[in-house]
């Protein structure tokens, strides 16, 4: 079977929905024809078949690259992993556990399919009617690149089953956003960016970022934070609202794990959109936030060496009697860790004096005994 090629950017589930539409085919029928198999359902968002790419006039490479959701999922991937995956779902038999864990990386903060009325009105003047664009699905993405306009958010789940209605059939409302109008492009057209797989020029990631924290001033200074301070800065660039909602909450309770966490080697395993809003922000000219001055704690009272000496005399002569009263002999180590005062011997012998004549005292018995490398006693 011979398919139209899908428009400009369109969804690959937009695609075979409309040739379901034109044909007259369910879901079962259209898929057999197309892969030998009657299978009853198929992703709106990743392809999985190449005799799908065929039935096109594509190859399997152009029609996932073009037509799904892929590259914004793989983009942040290390090469080896990225072709591992890409070769996969290019394969005959792909893993399901990678189709599933692409579109997760797509839906789970953008579940609802969501359309620019622009580009509906310019789709109808050229084709007669729309279709669906990937660009307008990612995460977080509420405006449209082309006509800078904020997009429609329709009640259809991205994991609807097919075929899907055209968007100018779709009622929705306008999407909101907590975020200024610069921000909401600037989001838009670094996942579009991504999503193309135009970005950095095969520069690792975490070089990428850690070039960008430096240049704005987010480096490791003599008392200060690097990794607080840039969480910090990016959880108010973007509200802490925003960030939970879309579950890339700054975690005040582990430490500065993510934004910092992708200035270093291991920030290949993060969710694409961490990586796309610390992008935008590390482009917005960020200006880190001073550090706290250091408050210095006025000095108290000097401490009572003479009574310290004396009180350190009672303890260890407790110890070394309830230590003497089971048998055998002692080391000093021992007796000293056993009264709580090895720290104060080991930093502070010079001004005990009592407890210098008690020890050199204790060495001269014949309970005493040497430390013995490895001894637990």
């Amino acid at each position: 079977m011979q398919l139209l090629r899908p428009h400009d950017d369109e969804l690959i589930g937009s695609a075979l929905s409309r040739a379901m539409r034109d044909f007259g085919l369910n879901i079962p029928r259209l898929m057999e024809a197309l892969t030998g198999r009657p299978l009853a359902s198929h992703s709106f968002l990743v392809a999985r078949y190449p005799g799908i790419a065929k039935s096109f006039g594509m190859s399997a490479q152009e029609l996932v690259g073009r037509h799904t959701m892929a590259n914004y999922s793989l983009v942040f991937l290390r090469d080896e992993q990225r072709e591992r995956v890409l070769s996969s779902v290019l394969s005959g038999t792909p893993n399901s556990a990678w189709i599933s864990d692409i579109a997760r990386k797509v839906t789970s903060t953008a579940p609802a399919l969501r359309y620019c009325p622009s580009c509906v009105h310019s789709d109808i003047a050229l084709f007669g009617q729309s279709y669906w664009r990937r660009a307008h699905q990612l995460p977080t993405v509420s405006v449209c690149c082309s006509h800078e306009c904020r997009l429609i958010n329709t009640d259809i789940p991205m994991r609807a089953r097919l075929p899907v209605a055209p968007p100018e059939l779709c009622m929705g409302a306008f999407t909101n956003s907590a975020l200024p109008a610069s921000v909401q492009l600037a989001i838009a057209r670094w996942s579009c960016s991504c999503l193309n797989n135009q970005m950095n020029g095969g520069m690792p990631w975490s070089d990428w970022f850690r070039d960008r924290a430096s240049a704005a001033g987010y480096q490791i200074r003599q008392g200060t934070k690097f990794g607080v301070r840039l969480s910090q800065d990016l959880e108010q660039f973007y509200g802490a609202p925003f960030l939970k909602e879309h579950r890339c909450a700054v975690d005040r309770e582990v430490g500065p794990q993510w934004p910092a966490r992708l200035l270093r080697s291991c920030c290949h395993g993060i969710e694409p959109l961490k990586h796309v809003l610390l992008g935008v922000f590390l482009e917005s000219d960020p200006v880190p936030t001073p550090p706290e001055p250091k408050v210095f704690k006025k000095r108290g009272p000097r401490r009572d060496s003479t009574q310290e000496d004396m009180d350190a005399v009672k303890r260890v002569t407790k110890a070394a009697s309830a230590l003497g009263r089971r048998g055998g002999k002692l080391n000093l180590t021992i007796v000293l860790r056993k009264a709580g005062l090895e720290d104060l011997w080991r930093h502070s012998y010079p001004r005990l004096p009592r407890m210098q004549a008690w020890v050199a005292e204790f060495k001269a018995t014949e309970q005493y005994k040497r430390w013995v490398k490895g001894s637990t006693n």
